[in-house]
C-alpha cells in the first residue's frame, strides 16, 4: 500500500495504478503458464516412458490451457488493481504499516 501512495503522491493516475497492477498479474500468468505446461509435459512424458503408455499431445489442449490461464490470470488482476487504483494516497501514507 505505501507503494501505491507514494506514487499516488508523486503524480501516478488512477490509470497508471490500474496498468500496473493488470501488468504484474499478466505477467505472473505467463511465467505460471509456460512453467505449467513445461511440467505438464515432463510429467506426461514421464509416466508414458514408465508405464509404457501411448503418447499424445494435442495442440488444442495447449491452446485451451493458454487461453484460460490468461482469462484467470487477467481477472484476478482486475479486482486488486481497480481497489489499488481507488486508494487516497493521504490515508495511505498516513495509515501504520
Amino acid at each position: 500500500k505505501k507503494e501505491i501512495g507514494i506514487r499516488r503522491a508523486c503524480g501516478a493516475t488512477k490509470k497508471d495504478i490500474l496498468y500496473q497492477f493488470i501488468f504484474e498479474a499478466l505477467f505472473l500468468t505467463i511465467i505460471g503458464t509456460l512453467l505449467g505446461l513445461f511440467l505438464a509435459n515432463a510429467i506426461t512424458i514421464a509416466i508414458s516412458l514408465i508405464g509404457k503408455l501411448p503418447l499424445r499431445f494435442s495442440i488444442i489442449s495447449f491452446i485451451y490451457a493458454i487461453v484460460l490461464s490468461f482469462l484467470f490470470g487477467l481477472f484476478a488482476g482486475i479486482y486488486p488493481a481497480k481497489r489499488a487504483s481507488e486508494l487516497d494516497p493521504i490515508n495511505v501514507l498516513n495509515s501504520p504499516s
